[in-house]
């Protein structure tokens, strides 16, 4: 096969930067707010929403968003920084963070402690009592069951063992969306379907719908500025895809050897597994439709991160 420059026509009469534009929008038109990409365009410059959002979760119509960043990193000296999702404060002083998470975490939980902590130190003056330190939440919005007990929600906060009513109120609250539950018929079920949904005329919110199509327009207009930001994004979706599958594997059969050394040789193994075959699968399916359009070896080599003599294979076997 030739290599072709940027503006070779393919027999539809497509140049390879039209047919590099298509499949861009086409990548852009799949996005849901689950994905980290995409979710972090949504919310910048849009308090509206990150307060729609958490006056839903929260179950506090009142709560009057003030201030919103996104990619907010805390830094910290001699530790580990943290870089928060989505960080917002309201008109009383309270702290919040979003935490879009698709792949499955084991330390989700300690994470959170982590998260939390670091926004209490940074909220905190030198001097300030203890005791004007404001309330802190954080919010996982995650694309699977984060603790497969098939509910929507999971909140905890600080409680005593021995009697509930002695108050141990620490002022930080967590909380866990499970966006894969199918119940529609709350509004907090109708906005987990909005976040894994990736058309906006099907959201049932209006505030969410009206600013999906104008970030997905935006984003469609810039076209190649961002191809390469996709394209890691598809790769990474895979990889997310490879290894919830790969999990499931191990766990069936760690079940069905009834031996905990097998459920944790399985998730290991599907693990492994499954974040090679995906991620490869994903770099091929780019590979082939970047061929279609006539792109160049380099360039294709470039996209999708594979070596030069493996999209060479593959124009080979399309052949």
């Amino acid at each position: 096969m030739k290599s072709t420059g940027n503006n070779s026509t393919g027999n539809n009469g497509e140049t390879a930067d039209d047919g590099t534009i298509r499949h861009y929008r086409e990548l852009v038109g799949r996005l849901t707010l689950l994905d980290d990409i995409f979710m972090k365009v949504f919310f910048k410059d849009s308090p509206e929403c990150v307060e729609y959002v958490l006056r839903i979760i929260l179950g506090k119509s009142d709560l009057m968003v003030r201030n919103v960043s996104e990619d907010y990193e805390i830094p910290s000296v001699g530790a580990r920084s943290v870089r928060l999702d989505v960080y917002a404060e309201d008109s009383d002083g309270r702290r919040y963070d979003i935490e879009i998470q698709n792949a499955s975490q084991p330390a989700i939980v300690r994470r959170a402690r982590y998260y939390a902590s670091a926004m209490t130190l940074a909220s905190l003056a030198k001097g300030e009592s203890y005791s004007s330190m404001n309330e802190t939440y954080v919010v996982f919005i995650c694309g699977y069951d984060p603790f497969d007990k098939g509910l929507l929600l999971y909140t905890g906060k600080v409680a005593c063992d021995q009697d509930e009513s002695v108050p141990m109120d620490d002022g930080c609250f967590f909380i866990y969306m499970n966006c894969m539950h199918g119940d529609v018929n709350t509004q907090l079920g109708r906005l987990a379907h909005d976040f894994r949904c990736a058309d906006a005329d099907a959201m049932y919110s209006g505030i969410l719908s009206k600013r999906v199509k104008c970030v997905k327009s935006t984003m469609s207009m810039e076209g190649g500025s961002m191809i390469m930001t996709v394209t890691e994004e598809l790769r990474q979706e895979a990889r997310r895809e490879g290894l919830r599958e790969g999990l499931q594997e191990g766990k069936q059969k760690g079940r069905q050897e009834g031996r905990q050394e097998g459920r944790q040789e399985g998730r290991q193994e599907g693990l492994r597994e499954g974040i090679i075959e995906g991620r490869k699968d994903a770099q091929v399916q780019i590979a082939k439709a970047m061929l279609a359009d006539n792109m160049s070896v380099e360039k294709i080599a470039m996209y999708s991160g594979l070596a030069v003599s493996d999209v060479l294979k593959i124009a080979a076997s399309c052949s």
